[in-house]
């Protein structure tokens, strides 16, 4: 987890929300947003390219937590479907925590809070969801 605090120090100071999208991209990894009901979300390597394929038609807050979400499994190199089940839960569970520290900085969101005190214009300003701020806040120990 240490190279994953690394990688979320290069962000911590960024102006909010997180340009996700771009972070994506600037490590050349693909973004494919498709229209089927077998794919929701998925971190592939296809040959040697990387893609996140992608549901197109979920809220911002969805779509912007889940691709911080499958970046951390890009960066373990993960392959949830070669693992056994509790291990593929411990994932999925550090890449959500990744998710939520990536999307909602500690310092943005501790200044923001003490400044408006409201989760839902909290979550409008990152652009996540309530429940992802409420977890945050949390995860901090602040108080809401």
């Amino acid at each position: 987890m240490k190279n994953f605090e690394k990688f979320l120090a290069k962000y911590k100071n960024t102006s909010q929300p997180i340009k996700i999208e771009k972070i994506i991209k600037d490590l050349w990894i693909t973004i494919n947003y498709v229209k089927s009901n077998k794919i929701d979300w998925m971190c592939v390597q296809i040959e040697w390219k990387w893609h996140i394929l992608c549901k197109w038609n979920v809220c911002e807050a969805r779509r912007r937590f889940t691709l911080a979400h499958e970046l951390k499994h890009y960066l373990e190199k993960e392959n949830a479907y070669a693992i056994q089940w509790q291990m593929r839960k411990k994932m999925e569970r550090e890449a959500n925590y990744f998710a939520w520290k990536l999307l909602v900085p500690w310092m943005a969101l501790s200044n923001m809070w003490n400044e408006m005190k409201d989760i839902q214009k909290v979550a409008k300003i990152f652009k996540v969801s309530p429940q992802v701020v409420r977890l945050r806040l949390t995860d901090l120990w602040i108080n809401f």
